[in-house]
């Protein structure tokens, strides 16, 4: 039972990974893994499921910090000793004043983090990011429209891949140095994009190119 409990937390905490283009969990931005009719609905929509994760994981914490006091035959006052903390000052400096952290300070601490990682200004953000990726050849544009299908959630101790699930790659798993048929974009072959409106290789252009088929027909209302 604690092995699936630990298994359920890892899934958890790696599906929240999935939007973020440094990871080998990466597939695609936050707001194109929800629905909405507009940006500030998929960033609350983001936010609500990052909040029910976070509720899950404390559910699992929980049980599990329970299956292991009764494992180890630790009765109600050490348990409350242990998950309140012993209160006492913390060893090093000085006059003894320094305490150790508080646990509200803690959690205050990660519930910043989490607010951070839903607020709509940095969902958006990471979406441009994307879709200017996408448009270099970088991502693959079909995990958003459907053309590919996700990938299995891989186990624990899988070894990482090379690229992320979310990068535009071959059949060995490696990027790609040529666009495949089967990508919707006209992709820069020598991987430049001007700054300069109305050219042919213009970025914002390459940009909306990509944000057309992501959103489908609803595109220009999400992005408004």
């Amino acid at each position: 039972m604690l092995a699936a409990l630990a298994r359920r937390a890892w899934s958890l905490k790696r599906s929240l990974d999935t939007r973020t283009e440094n990871s080998h969990a990466f597939t695609l931005p936050a707001l194109l893994q929800v629905a909405g009719g507009s940006l500030a609905a998929r960033a609350s929509a983001w936010a609500d499921r990052i909040r029910a994760i976070d509720a899950e994981l404390a559910t699992i914490q929980a049980e599990i910090d329970d299956r292991c006091f009764d494992l180890y035959g630790i009765g109600d006052a050490d348990r409350r000793a242990i998950t309140e903390g012993f209160g006492a000052p913390a060893v090093g400096v000085g006059d003894g004043t320094d305490a150790a952290p508080d646990a509200d300070d803690t959690d205050a601490d990660y519930g910043d983090a989490a607010d951070a990682a839903a607020d709509a200004a940095t969902l958006a953000a990471d979406l441009v990011s994307w879709a200017v990726g996408a448009a270099l050849g970088r991502f693959d544009l079909r995990l958003a429209t459907g053309e590919r299908a996700m990938p299995p959630e891989p186990e624990p101790f899988d070894s990482l891949p090379v690229c992320s699930a979310g990068m535009l790659t071959g059949e060995d798993g490696l990027a790609l140095v040529a666009t495949p048929a089967s990508c919707p974009l006209s992709l820069p072959d020598d991987g430049i994009l001007v700054d300069d409106a109305g050219h042919a290789r213009d970025l914002a252009g390459a940009a909306q190119a990509v944000f057309r088929p992501a959103f489908g027909a609803g595109f220009r209302r999400a992005l408004g």
